[in-house]
């Protein structure tokens, strides 16, 4: 943890915040530098504050993913289906970095979110099978971190078996068991009930995806900053025609 600490403390890392130094690759290097930080809170077995999820550069960025504009009717297998996820939102690994972020590849190529009227959806698309990739990758456990409601992360586990299993924790406490479908096949796909997460609708959810192999995080997604989205209202879809 003290390492980590010395690490962010080195002055090279503030050079970049500044205008007079700015370069094509202030991102990677606002990443790395809040990347530190975090990984002090997890080495003290402790969870990261939300805001080290956000960029501290106040330059002007283009959205990372695209937005959800239906409700979705996805039957959780593990199988890819077009039209199930159609009207999904979609956030493709690296973009926000070009070929920088190509360098560091992670197993999961595309991840796909959204929602229909009462679940939370998440799909993970790898760079070929899901479970052999994960099982080749030697993945231990996939979360994804809720930064938006705040203190909540579904765990999962057993993702290259055929009975992968997942629970929702609140401050690191399991507080549901059976409340997430998940299916690891082709694909990665993922559902969790809005009630489960203590969100009603209109209020905002913003998460992270990361896969951990050996106690040690090996991919995030998106690779800085969240997946933001917003629970939908039973009429969302006529507010989006009218849109």
């Amino acid at each position: 943890a003290w390492r980590e600490l010395h690490i962010a403390e080195g002055s090279d890392w503030f050079w970049w915040f500044g205008d007079d130094h700015s370069s094509s690759q202030d991102a990677l290097f606002d990443y790395l530098f809040r990347k530190h930080l975090q990984n002090i809170y997890t080495i003290l077995d402790d969870t990261p504050p939300p805001i080290l999820s956000k960029p501290i550069s106040t330059g002007v960025h283009r959205k990372i993913h695209t937005d959800p504009r239906g409700f979705l009717q996805v039957k959780v297998d593990g199988r890819f289906s077009y039209f199930e996820w159609v009207n999904g939102g979609h956030y493709h690994a690296g973009g926000e970095r070009g070929a920088m972020a190509r360098v560091t590849q992670g197993p999961v190529k595309d991840l796909y979110f959204g929602f229909d009227a009462r679940r939370m959806l998440v799909r993970l698309d790898t760079h070929g099978l899901a479970r052999k990739v994960l099982g080749e990758h030697a993945v231990e456990s996939l979360r994804v971190d809720f930064h938006a409601p705040t203190g909540y992360r579904i765990v999962a586990t057993n993702l290259s078996s055929a009975s992968p299993v997942a629970q929702i924790e609140r401050e690191t406490q399991a507080i549901a068991e059976g409340g997430v479908e998940l299916a690891v096949g082709k694909i990665v796909e993922l559902a969790v009930p809005f009630e489960k997460l203590g969100v009603a609708p209109d209020q905002p959810v913003s998460f992270s995806v990361e896969l951990f192999a050996s106690g040690a995080s090996i991919d995030r997604l998106p690779r800085e900053g969240t997946i933001d989205m917003v629970v939908p209202s039973p009429d969302f879809e006529k507010i989006m025609w009218q849109v």
